[in-house]
């Protein structure tokens, strides 16, 4: 680099506040800066697109894995209850019913035993009930800490009031009903400690247009609120799961012993919108997205239900922010390209010193030797232009000093 410098006391200073330093320190400043910024602004939106749909579709894979291995445990609850409904001694027990007490007794018996071997089979089953046509048990075995135990004649219960037992017998023959998400009642309080269950129904005996009595299988809800929780501890979001009747049960991650809430499906609208609501209450399958949050679900059919009964949805609510900062470091992207261009800007700085220096000595010079002083040289370093325009300088500032001198 060509190097000319004052051979004089004083020290001459470069400085920005000149018009050709200032344009070419802005041109080498928007020559680098501006492809460097573009550039960066077009990874940085390219990027985040591919890995935000990327992790969507991780987020919706989870939700349909998910809302699949729930559909197909109703579907194999939907075989369990359907085989119970035609099994020889519920059949027995059934067609025994009014006629001589010993053959009752004997059909109840064996009915109780084979409630009993299922439920020993199956750990999710709470509680197997058969109901008459008014509402009263006539057969009930329950799991408890010992095991399964049959229910005695005395603390059969009448239910008769409940729900489940009221929209179970407006079902036609041979629909599965599927009640919400609830605590389990007995005596008409509910049970402590609380215990969600869901229960499962369908008509038995008599024709098509009468029945005997129903069959109840009162299922342990934690099998489903795991899913739900472990879907929300896996992807760190909130998760929910809405039954057909408007309700909906929540879970945030971390959180598996956080009490049993159920609540109107309105109460989402505060947080989601009112048309993210009635995609999570209608719509298919999919991804919702809202100014805050990415809602992901899937539909979770129930097989046997009435024609036109809506399915239960799972969904999973994740806010934008956390998204982004989970599938690309924004801030670690953004103190690169700031640490570039601030070098960018030094380095143009430096450059536009070293190119101007010289010749702002040069500057200087002539000044001096415009007002007299002849004996002002500069000294010259390098072979380029700069530096033939500083031997010429000096040239002439020799002769003029010879000229004057005489």
């Amino acid at each position: 680099m060509t190097q000319i410098r004052a051979q004089t006391p004083h020290q001459l200073r470069f400085s920005l506040g000149g018009r050709l330093s200032r344009r070419i320190y802005l041109a080498f400043l928007l020559a680098a800066a501006v492809p460097t910024a573009v550039a960066g602004a077009v990874g940085i939106y390219y990027s985040i697109q591919a890995l935000k749909a990327e992790t969507l579709r991780n987020l919706q894979q989870e939700v349909g894995v998910r809302a699949e291995g729930i559909s197909r445990f109703f579907e194999q609850l939907h075989a369990e209850l359907a085989y119970l409904s035609r099994s020889e001694p519920l059949t027995r027990f059934l067609a025994a019913q009014g006629g001589d007490v010993q053959r009752v007794e004997l059909a109840r018996a064996a009915l109780e035993q084979d409630f009993v071997n299922l439920a020993a089979w199956y750990p999710h089953i709470y509680q197997i009930r058969v109901l008459s046509a008014d509402g009263r048990e006539r057969v009930r075995v329950d799991r408890r800490e010992g095991g399964v135990v049959v229910v005695p004649v005395e603390r059969l219960q009448d239910k008769s009031d409940r729900y489940y037992f009221i929209e179970t017998m407006r079902q036609g023959p041979g629909d599965f009903y599927v009640s919400p998400l609830d605590l389990n009642v007995e005596f008409g309080q509910v049970e402590l400690p609380e215990r969600p269950v869901i229960r499962v129904a369908t008509r038995v005996g008599g024709g098509n247009d009468t029945a005997t009595g129903l069959l109840i299988l009162n299922l342990h809800a934690d099998l489903l609120l795991s899913q739900v929780q472990g879907m929300a501890d896996a992807r760190d979001g909130e998760a929910y799961l809405l039954d057909h009747s408007g309700h909906f049960l929540a879970r945030t991650p971390g959180d598996p012993a956080q009490g049993f809430s159920r609540q109107p499906a309105g109460r989402l609208t505060e947080r989601y919108g009112e048309g993210a609501l009635k995609g999570l209450i209608a719509g298919p399958a999919g991804v919702i997205e809202t100014p805050q949050h990415i809602l992901s679900q899937a539909t979770i059919p129930l097989p046997g239900m009435a024609t036109g009964t809506p399915g239960w949805t799972l969904a999973l609510a994740y806010p934008e922010g956390r998204l982004l900062r989970s599938v690309f470091n924004l801030s670690l992207l953004y103190a690169v390209l700031l640490s570039g261009l601030v070098a960018i800007a030094l380095a143009g700085y430096a450059l536009s010193r070293r190119l101007l220096g010289p010749l702002e000595a040069l500057s200087r010079e002539t000044s001096a030797i415009a007002a007299g002083d002849f004996s002002q040289r500069v000294a010259v370093v390098g072979e380029d232009e700069i530096a033939d325009l500083g031997r010429r300088f000096n040239l002439m500032a020799q002769r003029l000093e010879a000229l004057y001198s005489n």
